[in-house]
């Protein structure tokens, strides 16, 4: 004998025996189920393991005492609707704006779509501020290097009028000499036992005129580069023309030689000096002079002086520095 329970829904568990099951189906058991719980076959279906059991599925292949279960099928379908639905689809207006529709997330298309157009913006506005610093740097060094190169031609300017000037003052304040001489010599001022002896030596006069003018000039060019490479304020002073009795007396050739005067320039005390700029206003002798007090090298230029001291205030041990002592 053979026993099977059938799950019936709100009746729960049945039992069916069979006393042989050769021959017996599924379609036998569905009849003894219509007989005890009288729900007709036609009405429901038998499952084994989530499998549907067919009316001819020989009965013997299940084994004993197992749950069968008992789904009752429910009448049901579409009707007219589908149809109704198929029809209304060609005149619909159909939907393309899916903003207001949610994403897996829960949010709204149009919201997401928002917060992407501002990161790209907000990427945008960065590359552009950056290329906008870039342009800005570039257009400052091209600035500077304008500025320098019309510096470096108003100098170049500045030079050539101050030579041409000196050259023209120079010319006349010779001529106006000369013309001076003649009118000695024809008034009769001069010996003529003196100019006989006098004659033979005027190229050496020339030559020591020569060597004067030189001198002259010399003189005038250290001037001129002093000159540029002081302070501003020097710079805005007045320049003093040459008088012609100056210059008479610097072209004659009994000339005495020049002794530049020693100018006596107190201490700067490199404790109270905070930047390097304040050591460019000093006179560029006065740093020279205390470099010399210092037993420093004291050429070059401004800039190179006042740099020397700045090293030395910042590093008194580059005092024996061998690059910064002057040589005996």
């Amino acid at each position: 004998m053979r026993q099977y329970y059938v799950d019936v829904p709100n009746l729960g568990l049945k039992t069916f025996a069979f006393e042989t099951v050769q021959g017996v189906t599924i379609e036998d058991l569905k009849f003894e189920i219509e007989q005890q719980i009288g729900i007709l076959s036609s009405n429901f279906q038998l499952m084994y393991k989530s499998l549907v059991l067919k009316a001819k599925h020989p009965l013997e292949e299940l084994p004993n005492i197992h749950k069968l279960e008992l789904h009752i099928g429910l009448r049901g379908g579409k009707g007219g609707f589908g149809a109704l639905m198929r029809s209304q689809a060609s005149t619909r207006k159909k939907i393309t704006n899916f903003d207001s529709s949610r994403d897996l997330q829960g949010r709204r298309i149009r919201n997401v779509n928002y917060y992407k157009k501002m990161l790209e913006w907000l990427r945008k506005k960065k590359e552009e501020d950056e290329k906008i610093s870039e342009e800005l740097k570039e257009f400052k060094k091209q600035q500077r290097m304008q500025k320098a190169a019309e510096r470096d031609v108003k100098l170049t300017q500045e030079f050539k009028s101050k030579l041409e000037k000196w050259d023209s003052e120079m010319s006349k304040s010779i001529m106006q000499g000369l013309k001076k001489k003649k009118q000695k010599q024809g008034n009769g001022e001069s010996d003529p036992a003196k100019e006989t002896t006098e004659e033979p030596k005027k190229p050496a006069e020339k030559k020591k005129i020569d060597l004067d003018l030189t001198k002259t000039l010399n003189v005038l060019l250290e001037e001129l580069k002093s000159d540029e490479t002081e302070s501003p304020a020097e710079n805005n002073k007045k320049e003093e023309p040459l008088t012609k009795t100056a210059v008479v007396q610097e072209e004659q050739p009994k000339v005495q030689k020049e002794t530049k005067e020693t100018k006596e320039f107190p201490e700067i005390k490199l404790e109270s000096i905070k930047s390097l700029d304040e050591l460019l206003k000093y006179d560029p002798e006065h740093l020279k002079a205390d470099l010399a007090k210092r037993g420093l090298k004291c050429g070059g230029s401004p800039q190179e002086r006042a740099k020397r001291l700045w090293d030395v205030k910042c590093d008194p041990s580059k005092l024996n520095d061998p690059k910064y002592k002057a040589k005996k």
